[in-house]
């Protein structure tokens, strides 16, 4: 004999299946997240600045190096920084460039690869803009962490910026050099010739230093991709 359900029980029986759907379902995900996870952004965007007195041209080995490697071109940035600028303004280019390619890649985080003052740019992007949130990896190749005097000889905000004891480097350098979640590897060489291998250093870092390379050949030596791709993956 067939028995009718009681009417009184039908919203105990749809609330059960609510939470069985939402069991199933399982908890809303940031879809930025669900694509780190899933392995879409196992090569996430790399973006690449240059040092003073640089131009983007001269990345152009290192981009190279990243797309033979497996990283798509359209996820490897090189900015363009005009030299004149103070340094906080190559921050602000910066930034807005992640969160460019945060947007149009689908990943919740990217990597930044500096070299000189970009590194500098670079660090002030992530303690005094919120970048932290978004770099995953910071590497810097020879950068005047603690100032160079070879940019005593240079005019402009840039290289008063640059030099031991500058106020700028005092507020980049308080209350900790590498602010968390950030990791942070600073990559620097004995023969620079332009900057100080000691400068480069930076406490809570993985901290490499090379034998051999120049301040530019940073930018193409083999030896030193091997270890910029270290610091990313």
């Amino acid at each position: 004999m067939n028995r009718a359900a009681s009417p009184g029980r039908a919203p105990a029986t749809g609330l059960l299946h609510f939470l069985l759907f939402l069991a199933l379902a399982g908890p809303v995900r940031d879809p930025l997240a669900a694509a780190e996870d899933g392995g879409a952004c196992a090569r996430r965007p790399v973006l690449l600045l240059h040092g003073h007195y640089y131009t983007k041209a001269s990345l152009t080995v290192l981009r190279d190096r990243f797309i033979r490697d497996g990283w798509p071109a359209d996820r490897v940035i090189v900015l363009d920084l005009p030299v004149t600028a103070c340094t906080h303004e190559w921050a602000l280019i910066l930034s807005k460039a992640v969160e460019k390619a945060a947007r149009r890649s689908g990943c919740e985080k990217v990597d930044v690869v500096g070299h000189s003052r970009g590194g500098i740019a670079a660090r002030d992007h992530i303690r005094t803009l919120g970048g932290g949130r978004r770099v995953a990896h910071l590497v810097t190749l020879g950068t005047p962490h603690h100032g160079t005097w070879s940019s005593r000889g240079c005019p402009g905000c840039g290289c008063r910026e640059m030099r031991p004891g500058s106020d700028y480097l005092k507020r980049l350098n308080a209350g900790g050099e590498t602010p968390g979640p950030t990791e942070y590897t600073s990559i620097c060489s004995r023969q620079d010739g332009v900057v100080p291998a000691r400068s480069s250093w930076l406490k809570g870092a993985r901290n490499v230093e090379m034998r051999g390379v120049t301040h530019t050949d940073l930018l193409r030596s083999r030896r030193v991709y091997e270890e910029i791709k270290a610091g990313l993956l």
